[in-house]
C-alpha cells in the first residue's frame, strides 16, 4: 500500500469508497440527508435519533489483514476515508494524528 499523504494510507482498492456519503436520522426526523460535517455540527438529530451513513463500505477480508499492521491513527484515518466524508484526506490524517498522539499503548 502506498501512502496518499504522510500519515494516511490510501484505502483505494480495499473497499468501495463513495465520493461523499450522506447521513440520515435513525428516527426519520429529517427529510434531507446531511454531509458528515453537518452531522458533526448538529450532534444528536432533532428527533433524538442518531445520524447514520446511508452507505456502509464493503471491505474484503484481505483488507483487514493489512489494516491490522497500521498504527492506530492511520487505521482511524482510513476508516474515515472509507466512509466518503466531505473532509479532505490530508485534514483527516492530521486530525487523527493529533487525536491519538497522547495515547501510548504497547500492542
Amino acid at each position: 500500500m502506498e501512502a496518499s499523504v504522510v500519515g494516511l494510507i490510501s484505502c483505494t482498492g480495499y473497499g468501495k469508497i463513495p465520493p461523499m456519503n450522506t447521513y440520515r436520522d435513525t428516527r426519520g426526523g429529517t427529510t434531507t440527508p446531511l454531509t458528515f460535517t453537518e452531522t458533526i455540527i448538529a450532534g444528536i438529530a432533532p428527533s433524538g435519533g442518531l445520524y447514520v451513513p446511508e452507505e456502509v463500505p464493503h471491505v474484503p477480508l484481505e483488507w483487514f489483514e493489512e489494516f491490522a499492521k497500521l498504527p492506530y491513527a492511520e487505521r482511524a484515518a482510513c476508516v474515515y476515508q472509507l466512509f466518503g466524508t466531505d473532509v479532505p484526506d490530508r485534514d483527516i490524517a492530521v486530525l487523527m494524528e493529533r487525536a491519538y498522539a497522547g495515547f501510548a499503548h504497547e500492542d
